[in-house]
């Protein structure tokens, strides 16, 4: 990424965040009813992650829109909305994200006798940590972004994750309901579906396949690899990039190119972060690998492209949810109103149409709880209850219609496909694949 656009992407971004922070805080002022719930939101993103922090800004943007449009709203059953508590759980060195940085953002939120609800993470491998501990405290988290099954699945998923680890408080029948959703559908359906749009759309017969070694590559490969090889694509190969530090990612992308070259895949695929294979497209091109590259969410991402530059030329992506330019009209002229230069540069990201849900259905939650006068008691039974009205709730969102199963995952599951045109990723049609569960 070239110096002088991150320095203006980040001074746009400082500037995006004050400006819903001040927009919270003005409105808070303006109740004068004598008795008020004082609420607040946590959020959770690896803000510091160079590479994820224009993601991350969009998840923030999402959040506060959310609280700014319905914070008049929940004053008139007596709650005061604080401005969020926003939080970074990315490692010291910028790198990724950080799991211990996580844990530590999940306690500080829960040990707070104001804070109702969590809004992340952006990485499934942070959510791994996070989960378990806002259960335990009956707090609803939804994520905008993670897609890992594992998450929601009630036994391990790829050794991974289940309702055990996952959901302690709900296992041991301490609470009725999981407290973790999310407004995205899962790998286990954006996996198939990459591998289906390869046969179908691109044509090819054989693919390569990569994993990152993370939580979210990993099950995302393995989703798209078993997916590929029941629909008779030939698997040529399957290999590891070492993520661990810039030095072992290097290396062992350049060994990767290597053996694509010599088996001649018709199409790469890679189940990663976009922060930890950067490497990878550059090594591939310059080997002599022009064929298609393709990835799931986490790299469909602006700051990709400007990243990888020519290497990005034949790349594609899928995303889960519908294309930002498909969201509502309403979402969009609260969006422009806002935040009205990041709409226009860099533009809305993947997941801030996801996190304006998340943050709202919460809200909503809270409002209906409110109005019902159950927000009674302490803050464990006010976030019992909200989790309560989250479970059975059907909204209707800036992604359209959103409800959830008894697992937490979300009824609504699109996958949007998007091909780097231009310097820029352009949307490719949806798709929306049948015979899959979301999460086992």
């Amino acid at each position: 990424m070239k110096r002088p656009v991150y320095l203006a992407s980040s001074v746009l971004l400082l500037a995006s965040t004050m400006l819903a922070t001040n927009v919270l805080a003005a409105g808070a002022h303006h109740s004068t009813q004598a008795k008020m719930i004082q609420l607040q939101l946590c959020s959770s993103t690896p803000f510091g992650v160079p590479a994820l922090k224009q993601l991350s800004q969009g998840i923030r943007n999402g959040e506060h829109l959310a609280a700014y449009h319905l914070q008049a709203k929940l004053r008139k059953v007596g709650v005061r909305l604080m401005p969020p508590m926003d939080m970074d759980d990315a490692k010291a060195d910028g790198s990724t994200y950080d799991p211990n940085k996580e844990g530590q953002n999940a306690l500080q939120c829960v040990n707070s006798t104001h804070t109702i609800g969590y809004v992340g993470t952006l990485n499934s491998g942070a959510a791994i940590v996070s989960e378990p501990i806002t259960n335990k405290a009956h707090m609803v988290q939804i994520s905008p972004a993670n897609t890992s099954p594992s998450l929601t699945s009630f036994g391990p998923y790829q050794g991974s994750g289940g309702r055990k680890s996952q959901e302690p408080a709900t296992y041991k029948h301490q609470i009725p309901w999981v407290t973790y959703y999310r407004t995205v559908t899962t790998d286990a359906l954006q996996g198939p579906a990459g591998a289906l749009f390869a046969k179908e759309k691109l044509h090819v017969s054989s693919v390569y396949v990569v994993d990152d070694k993370l939580q979210y590559g990993v099950g995302l490969a393995q989703a798209f690899k078993a997916e590929a090889q029941r629909i008779g694509l030939k698997v040529l190969g399957y290999s590891h990039v070492d993520s661990s530090s810039a030095a072992a990612e290097a290396q062992t992308a350049n060994q990767i190119a290597s053996s694509v070259v010599s088996a001649k895949p018709g199409l790469v695929y890679c189940g990663c972060d976009s922060e930890t294979v950067g490497a990878l497209p550059r090594d591939l091109r310059h080997a002599g690998y022009q064929g298609p590259w393709m990835g799931g969410d986490a790299l469909y991402n602006s700051a990709w492209i400007t990243t990888e530059g020519s290497a990005s030329v034949n790349n594609y992506a899928t995303s889960v949810g519908p294309d930002p330019a498909k969201t509502s009209q309403n979402f969009k002229k609260l969006y422009k109103q806002v935040y009205g230069k990041f709409y226009a540069n860099p533009g809305p990201q993947a997941y801030d149409a996801p996190s304006y849900d998340a943050t709202s259905i919460i809200l909503t939650a809270v409002w209906e709880a409110a109005k019902a006068h159950k927000l009674t008691g302490s803050i464990k039974h006010m976030r019992t209850v909200v989790v309560g009205y989250v479970r059975h709730i059907t909204f209707y969102g800036a992604t359209g219609k959103t409800s959830f199963d008894a697992n937490g995952d979300t009824t609504n599951r699109v996958i949007s496909v998007y091909k780097v045109q231009g310097g820029k990723y352009v949307y490719h049609g949806a798709l929306k694949p049948t015979g899959f569960k979301p999460a086992p």
